[in-house]
Order: structure tokens, then C-alpha cells, then sequence
């Protein structure tokens, strides 16, 4: 390669355990040596808790296989063995740094921000592992978002690592493409079909141009959950050099905290999310109310139906909770994250609304029995939805399910009854 042509990659190794369920870090040095990267972002490794250094382990077995240089970042340590990221260089790596990217009460998160010397000159690499959830994600890319501004300098920066940002029009995404517009992505997970683009590869470098594929191969098949993600980047031509150093207070970052909402915006959040819950709301407690003082008396009911009283302020506190668990996902990832979550909520509501008209306004109860089995599905979907955003949001949802259950019940000993 000419000296402004490298090669990068990451891959997410699994803890060295490959589909099979058999530990095998040999099998991960023979993909590595198969796409021959001059840097390489690993995360999921393993080392012994001891010592980094002990004969057989992982990290030792790595790192002794790469002709280079390493830095190590454990994010968990067991008692057994820790975990973490591990970044490898052809080239002299001049600073690290690990930035600790740790969201209260989830999986441990850190990334690697090694200053290298390169060939063509300096280049920053960023090698992470994000978290799983949404609103945990966003959180750590604000840190990596102010850790690129903060160093930002003349010389190409790159990030690569498992983002676990799979939608493709993310916010996360978004974010990280103002400052590293060059974000082509390819399917690396699972290996049996790949279909989703955990693993990335980002690039800034004014000029550049990068080519990304997904390393394929019977051994990256079986090593690993992830195949390996790999750019071929060309830069333009070197120009005078450029000396840099890490500042003094950037060797270890403190903890992160939580995405910057003011407090204003999230008090209209959440007045705006009840509001528009107790809307819906009105707008069926309308409907209900042309029949529920002629037709619904004189109906045939089960022993168990509640009082008429009972409805109102139980549908109303159901609402209120329906409004504040839709204001936490909100808070949490956003209208652009969150639009899948938002999107099923949105869908639910409607369904209640359309069971309202089809009991009450038209009369008909076996259409309104159909219909809310059809609710019941719609509310089981929004709640798995907001579980992978936020739990609490979740579990606001459960005596509204509960109560609509009730509802289900009682809606088909009516209609048996009459």
C-alpha cells in the first residue's frame, strides 16, 4: 500500500467463544491474520484477572500474534476474567487514553483514544463498545462527540467499534456523521444471516475516501456472532508534519453524566404526553357517554361487572400513566430513536379509541370483542418497545394491560350474555 493507503477493522469477538460454544482464541488470530488490518478495534476480549501476560489467555495470545503494538482497556473485571476493548497498531502508538462511557446500573462501557504514528503522519482512532439501549447510547456518544471536538486537530480521526446502533436512520448515527461524515455501513451480525450493521467504521479525513466490507470466510463464520467489519482507506498526500500530545487531563476521563435535557423542555415533554393521553381520552369518554345512560343499563352483564362510577377516574389514572411512560421513552432516545416505541404507542392508542366507537357508539359488541384481542396485541408490542428503551416505561404499561384484560373478559361475557 502507498504510504496515505491503510487498512482497518473491527470485530467483536464474543469473548473468544465461537458459534460452537467452544472457547478458541486461536480461531480469532486466524481470522485477524486472514484481513491482514494495520490497526484492528476488538472488543469483547478476555483476559485473566490476575495478569494480562499469563500463557494461554486471550489477551496474551492476541497480542503476542500481532506484529505491533496493543492497548488494553478492561470494562469489566470478574473474578475470573476481565473484559473489554483491545486495540492493536502496526505503528507506534505516541498516547492512550481510556474514556470511561459507564451508564448507572448498565453493562460497564469504555472506549480507547490512542494517538498513533502513522506513516502519512498522526491519526486518532477511537475504538468503543456502546451499550444496548437506546438512551444509554446516546449518552455515551455525546461523551465521544465532545472527545472528538476537544482534540480536534488537522490530523484524519477514526471510529470503529460495535456501535449497536442497527436502525438505519439512528440518531446515534446522525450525531456521529456532523463530525465524521464518511459512515458507510455493511451487515457483520449474526453470522448464520447477517442482517444487521452493529459493527461500524467512521471516518474524518478531509479528502479521504474509505471502502468497507464485511470480512466473510468459513473461519470468521464460526469464531465468532460477528464477522469482521474492514476499510480500505486512501488519504491525500501528507502534508508538514504535525506534533501533538494528549493534555495531561485527558488521561482518564471521569465518568460521564446523562444527556443535558433542560428542565423546562422535559416538564413540556411530559405535560405535552399526558395531555395529549388525556385528549384521547376525552375524545372516548365522549363516545361512551351517548350510550353508557340508555343502551348499557339495559344490557345483560356478568356478576362481576364494576360499578358505572368506577370507570371514569380508573380510565383517567391509566391515561396519566400511559402519558408518562411515553414522556420517559421520549426522554430517554428521542423522536428519531425512539419512533419505533412511539410509533407502536401511537398505534395502541388508536385502538382504544376505535373500541370506544365500535361498543358504545355503534352498538356492536362482538366487533368491539374482536377488536380489543387485536388492542390487547397492540399493547403487549408497545411494552416489549419500551422495555429495550426504558424499563420503568414499561412497567407503567402493566395495569393498563391488566385493566384492558379485565375489559377483553367482560366485553365477551356480554356478548355471550346478549
Amino acid at each position: 500500500m502507498s504510504p496515505s493507503r491503510f487498512r482497518v477493522a473491527s470485530y467483536n469477538v464474543h469473548g473468544c467463544v465461537g458459534r460452537d460454544g467452544v472457547f478458541a482464541p486461536e480461531r480469532i488470530v486466524r481470522v485477524i491474520n486472514e484481513f491482514k488490518a494495520d490497526v484492528i478495534a476488538l472488543q469483547e476480549v478476555v483476559a485473566p484477572s490476575d495478569t494480562d501476560g499469563v500463557p494461554g489467555g486471550a489477551l496474551h495470545l492476541l497480542t503476542r500474534s500481532f506484529v505491533g503494538h496493543s492497548v488494553w482497556a478492561p470494562a469489566y473485571h470478574g473474578v475470573r476474567h476481565d473484559f473489554g476493548n483491545l486495540l492493536l497498531s502496526r505503528w507506534p502508538i505516541v498516547t492512550s487514553a481510556i474514556v470511561d462511557l459507564a451508564v448507572r446500573r448498565r453493562e460497564p462501557r469504555n472506549a480507547i483514544d490512542a494517538r498513533l504514528a502513522a506513516p502519512f503522519g498522526p491519526l486518532q482512532v477511537i475504538a468503543t463498545h456502546l451499550g444496548l439501549r437506546a438512551g444509554e447510547r446516546r449518552r455515551q456518544v455525546d461523551t465521544l462527540h465532545r472527545l472528538i471536538k476537544e482534540s480536534d486537530g488537522p490530523w484524519p480521526t477514526l471510529l470503529a467499534g460495535d456501535l449497536n446502533a442497527w436502525y438505519p436512520f439512528s440518531n446515534i448515527l446522525r450525531l456521529m456523521g456532523q463530525q465524521m461524515p464518511l459512515r458507510p455501513s455493511v451487515v457483520t451480525f449474526p453470522t448464520p444471516r447477517p442482517f444487521l450493521a452493529l459493527d461500524r467504521i467512521l471516518l474524518r479525513a478531509p479528502g479521504g475516501r474509505m471502502t468497507v466490507f464485511r470480512h466473510h470466510t468459513e473461519a470468521a463464520r464460526i469464531a465468532s456472532d460477528h464477522f469482521p467489519v474492514v476499510a480500505d482507506i486512501d488519504l491525500e498526500p501528507p502534508g508538514p508534519p504535525v506534533v501533538y500530545s494528549l493534555p495531561a487531563d485527558r488521561r482518564q476521563e471521569s465518568p460521564m453524566t446523562p444527556r443535558s435535557t433542560s428542565r423546562t423542555r422535559s416538564a413540556l415533554g411530559l405535560a405535552g404526553f399526558v395531555t395529549g393521553c388525556l385528549a384521547v381520552s376525552a375524545v372516548g369518554g365522549a363516545i361512551t357517554a351517548s350510550s353508557v345512560g340508555s343502551w348499557y343499563p339495559a344490557l345483560a352483564k356478568p356478576s362481576f361487572t364494576p360499578p358505572s362510577w368506577l370507570f371514569p377516574p380508573v380510565w383517567t389514572a391509566l391515561f396519566v400513566l400511559m402519558g408518562v411512560a411515553a414522556w420517559r421513552v421520549w426522554r430517554q432516545a428521542g423522536w428519531t430513536e425512539g419512533r419505533p416505541a412511539l410509533g407502536a404507542f401511537a398505534v395502541q392508542l388508536l385502538l382504544n379509541l376505535a373500541w370506544s366507537f365500535l361498543f358504545f357508539g355503534m352498538q356492536w359488541v362482538g366487533a368491539a370483542l374482536a377488536e380489543i384481542i387485536v388492542l390487547l396485541a397492540a399493547i403487549a408490542w408497545t411494552t416489549a418497545r419500551f422495555a429495550r428503551v426504558d424499563r420503568p416505561a414499561a412497567l407503567l404499561l402493566v395495569p393498563y394491560a391488566l385493566w384492558v384484560s379485565f375489559a377483553a373478559v367482560l366485553t365477551a361475557a356480554i356478548w355471550l350474555d346478549n
